[in-house]
């Protein structure tokens, strides 16, 4: 009798679709230092034939520097269970959506014509995220997306070599042992989409933050009707991400009454994250002055960070310009090279601004 062969186990790989539209999948690459090892409870599915216990590593780094972002971009190759939890939550808000107010076909059709326009052309108004089809195809096309975008984001500035100045300046005090939640502001994040990535962030980059919840996000929204699944999402993050609703505007001044709750957790925030609301709101922006940014960059406490994420290309102009914004009204305040091989690869515009302790 011929010795037995354990069962083969395919490598998981991940679609990365970038703002733009175009699609890549990559086979997985295992590297022993970057393991990811977590139990999501007797609740979770495993795909079968694929063990928890799958590596997660970015693919090689090209050689080029260049930016903005280069057309081989590539996302991290999520472990199966990690790549479960993102479908299930998906699944989950995609129902509750669909329980609330059934949406017809046509009406779906409608909101996925107005969601791809909006994210692959240069619209700088941006739409009004209102009804129910635009919720649910809003969680169908961007939840998995935007969170596993953001954890491919902080797993490359924590654990790639290249990213070690970056990591010093940007994230050292976030991977340090705390007693106290991390504070994040999710700015243009009402659904909850990015912060989903943070949830993994917790559970596999900061096991130092034994504070339960270790983040508290804020998801501020021009658009009230995101507030409708902030139990929903809390029920899906908990314990390691507790999130709030707060109404809010980026293309007005913090003085001004839309930002009255905004104003008062600025000075107290860690991490600002603008992911996809910049480029698609730049025309009130600029109109404005940008006084939304410039005025953060005043108001934020030293160590805090800035994180800026949109749809490559069209929105490399705008980011010049919050730059600016944000640097001449705060001495302190400085951007950092994001044109770093293993950053340069990501399927997004990247802009990362940190305000200096002085």
């Amino acid at each position: 009798m011929g010795k037995k062969r354990g069962r083969k186990t395919r490598p998981a790989t991940a679609a990365a679709e970038s703002e733009d539209g175009r699609t890549s999948t990559f086979p997985q690459h295992h590297a022993a230092h970057t393991s990811i090892n977590s139990n999501l409870g007797s609740s979770r599915k495993t795909r079968k034939g694929k063990g928890k216990g799958a590596h997660a590593a970015l693919s090689p780094s090209p050689t080029s520097t260049t930016s903005p972002r280069q057309s081989s971009s590539r996302m991290l190759e999520l472990p199966p269970h990690i790549q479960d939890w993102f479908e299930d939550g998906k699944r989950m808000l995609m129902a509750w959506t669909q329980r609330k107010a059934e949406s017809t076909p046509e009406q779906v059709q409608r909101a996925r014509t107005k969601i791809h326009e909006l994210s692959t052309s240069s619209d700088t108004k941006g739409i009004r995220f209102t009804g129910s089809a635009l919720h649910l195809v809003y969680f169908e096309t961007k939840f998995v997306r935007r969170g596993t975008l953001l954890y491919t984001l902080f797993h490359t500035l924590i654990n790639d070599p290249s990213c070690a100045a970056l990591r010093q300046a940007v994230c050292e005090p976030w991977t340090q042992p705390s007693q106290h939640p991390l504070s994040v502001i999710s700015c243009g994040g009402g659904p909850g989409t990015d912060a989903s990535g943070l949830v993994w962030v917790c559970k596999t980059l900061l096991p130092q933050r034994r504070h339960v919840p270790a983040i508290t996000c804020h998801l501020m929204d021009f658009e009230k009707s995101w507030k409708r699944y902030e139990a929903t999402l809390n029920t899906l993050f908990k314990p390691q991400v507790e999130v709030s609703f707060v109404h809010g505007d980026v293309c007005t001044n913090l003085q001004a009454d839309i930002n009255r709750h905004v104003g008062v957790l600025v000075p107290a925030a860690d991490l600002f994250i603008f992911s996809y609301v910049c480029h698609e709101t730049s025309g009130r922006s600029v109109e404005g002055g940008l006084a939304f940014y410039q005025d953060i960059a005043k108001a934020a406490k030293p160590g805090s960070v800035f994180i800026f994420l949109d749809v490559m290309r069209h929105s490399a102009k705008h980011f010049g310009e919050i730059q600016l914004a944000m640097t001449s009204a705060c001495d302190s305040v400085l951007a950092h090279d994001t044109s770093l091989p293993a950053l340069a690869q990501l399927p997004t515009q990247l802009l990362i601004i940190s305000k200096r302790i002085i």
